[in-house]
């Protein structure tokens, strides 16, 4: 970027205390005037002016229009300044001012009020060095801008047997595209922002692992890519039992409420979420961290095959504090137990993914997971064999004959007392839940 001489286009003083920088009230002013200081590019000796040590700092911003700027701000030593602007040429602004009777010696300069479509050139903060006695310095910040637009990628992978045969529907800006199985549509240029994406036409034996709909960040000048990953298997061709999409604002009244070690719960139901903040438990936390659980239950017809489908999501704030699981059970006639879900009982890490066949556990193993994230689950059974899944990572096998007749839901807040603190709630939700099943004889 070309350097360019500052004229004189702003008149009024600015004033500001700062003692920290030996600054008083009255000898702190602009680099503009009516009675200029012009600084050039390369000699800082036309400041004429007799003070001692006097920093000029100056930002020149080259590019595109800077969006959504409200100015810049220099702090210097936790010290901040308001940077005044001039305008001397068609495409280059710089801002600017004159410190005086700055302390001599090593002194940090930030430049705050970037903006996001721009990018400074080198450090910040950045040092620069007061020399003691009658000294003039200068401080130059470069920033160059881009067009306030980035690319949008969309991708979609499928496997599986019996796939789409053809493909899928993108919404994208309220508008429908076609998108293939396998498939990478970009679209380039756009503004900045959140975009909304969705994916539908899904063949009745596919289904979606992750969130639908996804909510797109496009930030300036790169490339945000949403990946789709849909699943296909010959058990999708089961009838269906039930399919739950917490989509209505209000739980199902089908699903029987019950608590254990718990007086109350607090949810949401929106979009295709049930998110739970809090299991409210009966008494204060204890060494012991005895589980608060909320219990939601739903009967069925009896099946013989089936394929349950699910996401759940967890958040734990950052904090390890934060001590909470969401798993669903499936129950035979006889009473056997299937479960797979997120389980974090520890206070010293994070959680983990967790699925049982009838007393046979597998597990990720504790502090295997972030402290926030979500995965697809999902329980099959053909021919008496059942699978338990995360994604399409099987977590174990077994056999059980007895039809399935129940399933159900359990969100838990271990209520512990720790050395470091009592435990709470974060946040677990659950998306979508799906069973199909051949009914049955």
């Amino acid at each position: 970027m070309a350097r360019q001489a500052i004229p004189g286009a702003l008149a009024p003083l600015m004033i500001g205390a700062a003692a920290l920088l030996g600054v008083s009230l009255s000898s702190c002013h602009v680099i503009f005037g009516e009675d200029p200081v012009n600084v050039s590019a390369d000699d800082t000796s036309t400041m004429t002016n007799d003070v001692d040590r006097r920093l000029a700092v100056v930002v020149y911003t080259d590019g595109e229009q800077p969006v959504r700027f409200l100015g810049y701000t220099a702090v210097v030593d936790g010290v901040s300044f308001t940077l005044e602007e001039d305008v001397p040429g068609e495409h280059v602004m710089v801002h600017g001012r004159v410190l005086e009777d700055v302390l001599p010696g090593a002194r940090s300069v930030e430049l705050l009020g970037i903006a996001d479509n721009c990018t400074l050139d080198g450090a910040n903060p950045r040092s620069v060095e007061i020399p003691s006695g009658s000294a003039r310095s200068r401080l130059d910040f470069e920033v160059t801008c881009f067009e306030d637009a980035g690319d949008l990628a969309i991708r979609t992978y499928t496997a599986g047997v019996d796939l789409d045969p053809d493909g899928y529907l993108l919404n994208f800006d309220g508008v429908d595209r076609s998108i293939g199985i396998d498939d990478r549509l970009v679209f380039a240029d756009i503004p900045t922002g959140s975009y909304t994406v969705r994916l539908s036409d899904v063949a009745d034996n596919c289904w979606l692992l992750g969130d639908n709909p996804v909510e797109a960040l496009v930030q300036v000048a790169t490339t945000t890519t949403v990946n789709f990953d849909v699943r296909c298997d010959d058990l999708s061709q089961l009838p269906v039992v039930f399919i739950d999409h917490f989509d209505d604002d209000a739980l199902d009244p089908v699903w029987e409420v019950s608590f254990s070690a718990a007086e109350s719960w607090v949810f949401e139901e929106a979009g295709t979420w049930l998110t739970i903040t809090d299991v409210v438990a009966e008494v204060p936390p204890d060494p012991n961290c005895a589980a608060a659980a909320v219990y939601l239950t739903r009967s069925f017809t009896p099946v013989d095959d089936l394929a349950l489908r699910f996401n759940i999501s967890w958040d734990s704030e950052d904090d390890v504090l934060a001590m909470q699981s969401l798993f669903l059970n499936l129950y035979t006639t006889d009473g056997e137990r299937v479960f797979i879900g997120f389980n974090d009982a520890w206070s010293a890490s994070s959680g983990e993914l967790i699925a049982d066949i009838d007393g046979a556990t597998s597990t990720s193993g504790a502090g295997a997971l972030e402290l926030s994230g979500g995965v697809s689950a999902t329980v099959t059974r053909s021919s008496g064999l059942v699978e338990v899944s995360f994604g399409d990572l099987s977590y174990g096998t077994g056999t059980l004959s007895a039809p399935f007749d129940r399933l159900q839901l359990v969100a838990r807040q271990h209520n512990c007392r720790t050395p470091t603190g009592d435990s709470y709630m974060g946040e677990v939700a659950v998306d979508v839940v799906e069973l199909r099943g051949e009914p049955a004889p």
